[in-house]
């Protein structure tokens, strides 16, 4: 019924937009949409999805947001295209072109196709704006997140300069102590070395996430010897806390190439999760971490392993991400210090928790530096 008036009301059409939007749109463009508009239009007898003009539509979606199109625009194109082709209709009918039955019939098909075009295009156009809108609030929040980083290292720079005057105070005060003094003394002396020793571990960790340093080199180390370091490190902490540790090494002279004090790093962070993890159950339950090392035949790990809750199901999908954690205490930076500094070993991070036991495995390939998963149970 429209095919014999198609030129007449594409160009109608065009000339429309271009007089409600001066300059916004390009013609040929105008003209080209038009064309497949109309036959998309004209042809409601195939199914729209099946129409060989369809792939039109989405790609029209993608040029609309790009060039930052109001809806209304969108809106108001198709108001135009419902009064073009309802004018022409009434004139064919009053000239006799049509009869009035082939109007009833066609029409609401018409209005309907209209009406299809409508909603695919304005779903496209959601659709591809918010994935627009989310690239663009995600690139600003890692903007501020780079910022709120940099802010964050000058900070503990600026922290760590005092810190370091006081840990030589700190000694200092320590070997003067008088002999018949040492017991209570040394004790409380013993406390402050150790909260010192936490902020100082913590501004490091802020350090050592914001900034690309020099990396540790590589180097050979017993695992029995590893550990047992790591054992010392933690004792204090262990005891203090009414904690039993268990550890050992299944297997003889284990060698690992590592860097020593990255490696001792992740695992004292490893474990500082697992106390953190325990240290709020009932009193009369043990608390129990191990650290156990082993190997196979390509491959040498270190698990950690506490009996704490396990990790809430809620982060443990985010569980290495910066900032998130599950303490109420903590900075959330733990285990993406623990995530980036194995994969200075060419690791990979995991974890396996479930209520009463939760994993923290490090694995290394034999052949040179290996890959290393880790599993974490508390944030």
């Amino acid at each position: 019924m429209l095919l014999s008036q198609k030129n007449p009301i594409i160009s109608q059409w065009v000339g429309e937009v271009e007089e409600r939007y001066p300059g916004r749109y390009d013609s040929a463009e105008l003209l080209r949409t038009a064309e497949s508009y109309f036959h998309l239009v004209n042809d409601w007898h195939i199914p729209l999805e099946l129409h060989p003009l369809f792939p039109m539509i989405p790609a029209l979606t993608r040029y609309h947001v790009s060039m930052s199109t109001p809806p209304t625009h969108l809106l108001e194109s198709s108001h135009l295209w419902r009064a073009l082709l309802q004018a022409v209709s009434a004139e064919f009918f009053t000239e006799g072109l049509v009869s009035g039955d082939e109007l009833v019939t066609d029409m609401p098909r018409i209005h309907a196709r209209i009406d299809e075009i409508q909603y695919v295009i304005s779903s496209g156009f959601w659709e591809h704006s918010q994935r627009q809108l989310d690239s663009a609030m995600n690139q600003m929040h890692k903007e501020r997140l780079q910022m709120a980083g940099k802010l964050a290292a000058s900070m503990a720079h600026e922290i760590r300069n005092p810190l370091t005057t006081i840990s030589g105070f700190l000694k200092l005060l320590t070997s003067k102590i008088p002999a018949e003094s040492a017991g209570a003394v040394k004790n409380y002396v013993s406390i402050i070395q150790e909260e010192f020793n936490t902020i100082q571990m913590h501004i490091n960790n802020f350090l050592n996430f914001s900034k690309n340093k020099e990396q540790e080199p590589f180097r050979e180390v017993g695992m029995e010897e590893l550990i047992l370091g790591i054992v010392n490190l933690v004792a204090p902490r262990l005891s203090s806390e009414g904690i039993e540790l268990l550890s050992g090494v299944k297997g003889t002279n284990i060698r690992l190439s590592v860097q020593q004090v990255g490696m001792q790093q992740v695992l004292i962070n490893l474990i500082n999760n697992s106390i953190d993890a325990v240290q709020h159950m009932e009193p009369s339950a043990p608390k129990i971490i191990s650290i156990q090392g082993y190997e196979d035949p390509d491959h040498t790990y270190i698990r950690v392993t506490d009996n704490g809750p396990g990790i809430p199901p809620d982060v443990r999908d985010k569980l290495f991400s910066p900032f998130v954690t599950s303490k109420t205490t903590g900075t959330g930076l733990g285990l993406a210090i623990c995530k980036q500094l194995v994969e200075q070993h060419a690791g990979v991070l995991s974890f396996d928790s479930r209520p009463g036991e939760t994993s923290f495995t490090v694995q290394l390939r034999k052949s040179g530096v290996g890959a290393v998963s880790v599993n974490s149970a508390s944030v």
